[in-house]
């Protein structure tokens, strides 16, 4: 997603359960890096941005973090008026009911359990009815990324090749480096 009328500003979308360690981490410090691998083709890439966590009015305690004036493109949206809990409810509603249902249990992800048995009788993937969609409705936290730099190491490609992405003024400007 980007703000209207400006492709080269991506937006990264994803979500998270409120009740985790990283909301808290978030709101210390918003500077966030994703890291992945693609086996098949052998690419590397790193994406390093800032990160804007959107919460339910109902989740207690915690609130959505602020936008950070480097995000640019998180800016942009929202003088557009951008609806984040829209979109929340539309990335939420878009999951199956087992990922809906991950949300409604007792215990946020990552929460400790005093053993395996703790788990028996949380919601299941057939669990949907309203009061689960409500509990994982106000558990769920959508996360936008507005990245700033993308490092992408190409191990598949003889030789191998390392180009990194920087936004500079709002254009993204590349950079060859040894891999």
């Amino acid at each position: 997603m980007n703000p209207d009328g400006h492709p080269e500003l991506p937006i990264l979308v994803t979500s998270t359960d409120a009740r985790t360690p990283k909301v808290s981490q978030a709101h210390a410090n918003q500077r966030v890096e994703l890291a992945w691998w693609l086996d098949g083709s052998q690419d590397q890439f790193r994406i390093a941005g800032f990160t804007h966590l959107c919460l339910s009015s109902a989740f207690p305690g915690t609130k959505s973090t602020s936008i950070p004036a480097e995000a640019a493109a998180l800016k942009m949206l929202e003088a557009q008026g951008f609806d984040w809990d829209a979109k929340g409810k539309e990335v939420l509603d878009a999951m199956s009911p087992g990922m809906r249902a991950w949300w409604s249990a007792p215990k946020g992800s990552g929460t400790p359990l005093s053993s395996a048995e703790e788990q028996k009788g949380w919601a299941s993937k057939s669990d949907e009815d309203k009061n689960n969609y409500e509990t994982a409705a106000k558990n769920f936290a959508l996360m936008l990324i507005d990245p700033d730099e993308v490092d992408w190491v190409a191990l598949g490609a003889h030789p191998n090749k390392r180009t990194v992405f920087r936004k500079e003024g709002g254009q993204w400007v590349e950079q060859f480096l040894a891999p």
